[in-house]
């Protein structure tokens, strides 16, 4: 009887980031290039310019930062598969905020293009649509207006009867 994995995968959320990031995947491994190339397709714009080239100010912003995450950390699991033979397949995949996007991937439930198309657009959402509320004076204190808006309008954030957290 073969043994069962005990392997997880953990994906990293915003603020792992910095300029430069994934250029040596990208010049390195085909299969992290056509990650980075599938994003740029999809998204309309050369995403993996801003991660490699910058400027930081831009890539920081929320709605740039997202997808540059979650397609550098596919594009590291990806080259990560070609460098080892015997990678063994994980029993979990998890992440931090913006990494459980990037488990999902891992995991096949979502696809690189729509995904990347997904969390530029929660990252738009949490600029527009995070507001203190005016009856609390701590910044803890913060009323996120996106979650029953994006459930409206983005039905793919509705995966295996769950709804994501964040």
């Amino acid at each position: 009887m073969a043994e069962s994995s005990t392997v997880a995968y953990v994906f990293p959320g915003q603020g792992s980031q910095n300029t430069g990031m994934g250029l040596d995947l990208y010049n390195g491994y085909p299969s992290a290039r056509k990650v980075y190339d599938e994003a740029d397709c999809s998204l309309g714009f050369p995403l993996s310019r801003l991660c490699f080239d910058g400027p930081e100010e831009e890539l920081t912003k929320t709605h740039n930062v997202q997808p540059a995450i979650l397609v550098t950390s596919i594009a590291c699991l990806k080259a990560l598969e070609d460098a080892l033979d015997d990678l063994p397949p994980p029993a979990y995949v998890a992440g931090h905020s913006l990494g459980e996007y990037t488990a999902l991937v891992a995991a096949g439930a979502l696809n690189v293009a729509d995904a990347v198309l997904l969390v530029r657009e929660r990252g738009r959402l949490t600029i527009t649509r995070v507001a203190f509320r005016p009856d609390r004076n701590s910044p803890k204190r913060i009323k996120n207006t996106a979650a029953i808006e994006t459930r409206e309008s983005i039905p793919m954030l509705r995966v295996a009867s769950s709804w994501l957290s964040n």
